[in-house]
């Protein structure tokens, strides 16, 4: 080459580099500005505006950082949760499978960062009903940030919310109940706890209480959940899981006017983009087909009911969307209807390896009070010593849940005519009433089942004490 060639090279050279340098910065300040405006307007609300942007900054970040660059698992990570929000599941899918797989290779197994990508994968995949898959990975990013953060820390604590937070929706609360003490704990611990963890455990509660039949809980922790959520944007799905458990939390305490509009408001951020969350789009039908029939629409109801029950992908939702079924056949005395979606649900329930054993004893004391009401009473005494065995391996023998199971079994054999063999469950009552006091408030209720019980035997004077005895330790 001659040195006018060398000369020339070495002249343009330099300047191209720059060139090429001064490209990446501009593309990297483009990628930047595309960024913060795509996150600004998912922020509000706005996700169908945000996906071009999205969709420019996943271009950019290939382009200027390549496909291996953790900026690009950032960009693909945010067009990923644009379009769960848009509905396009399999698409975010897609997406945020790619990032959690570049942020693996680029910050190695253990770097706490992963969690992040990790989560967002996880609550795809929760949205798609594939519970399990999404188990694996939030428990992947509670042992993140358990490593990097300590146990007694803001990040573990959230962490924890998140898998309580999937339990709940799975619909195993016995897996999320010892989170969520736990959580709270730590919180209590450290002084301090993430927004976002004080939501879900807002949520986790009040759905536990609704559960339970606690109505005044309910209203507290339902009413905070859904306090916490109005400052999201007014289509955001967390928003919609809040206004349909209020929705639910209003139909339980009676309120069916403030029941509908409640459910109708999740109804409507659900319907916007019917496949962001299928289960809660079901979820929010079901309470409105259940304040139909509370206003007296059976009919219209009922249709509903037909129509829903077979939406259910997740097991543990079916046993529980069965059971509110079952129970407006039973309400309105259709008993062989209201038993044989009992079984239904008693059935997939058994089969179910997280199946909660409350709901369980719940069913078998609804199957019992069918059967009773059907004149079986020998079949019902079957689910009540059933209904007692799975209370007894849950919180042992005496425990105040059992007063109930142990009364009606009395009961039934008083209506098949051997108060004989009723006396031995009152004695048990007796041992329950005593271990508890019997000046508690678990010691008068189980005093006045036995009044009642001694007063359908006859024997006026034996009730008429007990009843004098809760009377003075009122």
């Amino acid at each position: 080459m001659s040195a006018w060639r060398w000369l020339a090279l070495a002249l343009v050279l330099p300047a191209s580099l720059c060139l090429a340098a001064a490209c990446r910065r501009a593309r990297e300040t483009r990628w930047q500005e595309r960024s913060v405006a795509g996150l600004t307007l998912y922020d509000q609300g706005r996700y169908q505006e945000a996906r071009p942007l999205a969709l420019e900054g996943m271009r950019l970040a290939e382009e200027s950082f390549g496909s291996a660059d953790l900026r690009t698992a950032y960009a693909l990570d945010f067009l990923g949760k644009v379009e769960r929000r848009l509905g396009r599941l399999e698409r975010a899918r897609e997406l945020f499978e790619r990032a959690v797989g570049i942020a693996a290779e680029a910050l190695g197994p253990d770097a706490p960062q992963r969690a992040h990508f990790l989560d967002n994968l996880a609550e795809l995949l929760t949205a798609q009903g594939k519970y399990d898959e999404a188990e694996v990975l939030y428990q992947d990013s509670l042992r993140l940030m358990q490593r990097d953060f300590g146990e007694l820390s803001v990040p573990v604590s959230a962490a924890y919310a998140r898998l309580a937070a999937l339990y709940v929706r799975w619909g195993v609360y016995e897996e999320a109940e010892p989170l969520v003490r736990r959580l709270e704990a730590i919180n209590t611990r450290v002084g301090s706890s993430d927004e976002a963890a004080d939501s879900a455990v807002a949520a986790a509660h009040c759905t536990f209480h609704l559960q339970a039949g606690e109505l005044d809980a309910a209203w507290e922790d339902c009413t905070r959940a859904l306090a916490k959520r109005r400052r999201l944007p007014k289509n955001h799905l967390d928003l919609a899981e809040a206004l349909s458990a209020a929705g639910l939390m209003h139909l339980r305490s009676g309120s069916v006017e403030e029941a509908r509009a409640c459910s109708q408001k999740a109804l409507a951020i659900y319907r916007e983009r019917p496949g962001a969350d299928p289960q809660g789009l079901v979820e929010s039908w079901l309470t409105l087909a259940e304040v139909a029939a509370a206003e007296g629409r059976d009919a219209e109801a009922e249709e509903l009911f037909a129509k829903l029950l077979p939406l259910y992908s997740n097991p543990y939702a079916l046993v529980k969307a069965l059971a509110r079924v079952a129970g407006h056949y039973q309400s309105r005395g259709r008993l062989d209807i209201a038993e044989r979606l009992y079984l239904q649900a008693l059935a997939k329930q058994v089969s179910s390896p997280k199946a909660d054993k409350r709901d369980r004893e719940a069913l078998l004391m609804r199957l019992a009070e069918v059967s009773v009401g059907l004149g079986r009473h020998g079949r019902a005494e079957g689910y009540l010593r059933r209904a007692l065995e799975t209370n007894e391996s849950l919180h042992g023998a005496l425990d105040p849940g059992s007063a109930a199971i142990i009364a009606a079994l009395a009961q039934v054999q008083l209506a098949r005519r051997r108060p004989d063999r009723a006396e031995p469950w009152l004695a048990r009552l007796r041992r329950l009433a005593d271990s508890r006091g019997r000046d508690s408030s678990v010691g008068r209720d189980v005093l006045r089942r036995m009044a009642r019980l001694y007063e359908r035997m006859g024997r006026a004077d034996k009730a008429a004490r007990l009843q004098a005895q809760v009377d003075a330790g009122s």
